[in-house]
Formats: C-alpha cells, structure tokens, sequence
C-alpha cells in the first residue's frame, strides 16, 4: 500500500480550527453550521465536498499535523509510537476513550512499586 504525506510539520491554528481543501472549493465561504451538517462527530467536518474543518484543542497557535494519503483504506487496527529525546518523568494519561484503556489504567495502578536498581540485579 502506498502513502504520501503532502503535510508533515506545524500548521497555524487560528480559533481552534485547520482546513483542508482539495482542489479549489470556497472554503472561505464555509461555515460551522454547513462543515458539521448531518454529521455526529464534531471534530471533523466533512459536509461539504473537497472540504475538511478540524477542531483542535489550541485556540491560536501552531500544532504538529500530518496529513496521509493512502491508496486504499488504511487497517483500523494501527497504532503511532513516537519518540522524542527528554529526561524520564512519570508516565501520564493524556487521553482515555475506551473500556478497554480505562480496564489496563486500573490494572497499572493497582501494581507495586518498581523495584530498585539494586532489587533488580539481586540473584543475577
């Protein structure tokens, strides 16, 4: 399966919102109301032909966005692990939406401590 990414990088976000427009509709002349008609999710309208409004969680400001095209559909059963360089902090949920994640939080949380360094290379 092929996949190009013709945005990868910060976006300017203004009032919370990013468009996305292929080929040359009146985006400009779109509104909130006719982006999200008929729909029931409210983060991506997609009402109007050739036309996406996203609602971000930033009012003002610049996000890291990217944008994938695919050939075919993409498998729904995909996950994205990103790295970045910083000194080790407590883990933190930063977004639960399922059952399932809330079932594996309870479980972390009813778990030990870890042990020490020098608990770990006892008996080795």
């Amino acid at each position: 399966m092929s996949v190009r990414r013709p945005v990868d990088g910060e976006v300017a976000v203004d009032y919370g919102q990013i468009y996305v427009v292929s080929g040359d509709p009146a985006w400009s002349d779109l509104g909130l109301a006719e982006a999200f008609a008929g729909q029931t999710a409210g983060l991506c309208g997609a009402a109007i032909p050739g036309t996406l409004w996203l609602t971000t969680g930033l009012h003002t400001g610049d996000v890291g966005f990217t944008v994938e095209v695919h050939d075919e559909a993409p498998s729904l059963d995909r996950y994205l692990l990103q790295f970045w360089p910083a000194p080790p902090e407590p883990d933190r949920v930063l977004k639960q939406t399922a059952s399932t994640a809330a079932y594996w939080h309870g479980f972390a949380r009813d778990q030990s401590p870890p042990p020490t360094p020098e608990e770990h290379t006892v008996g080795v």
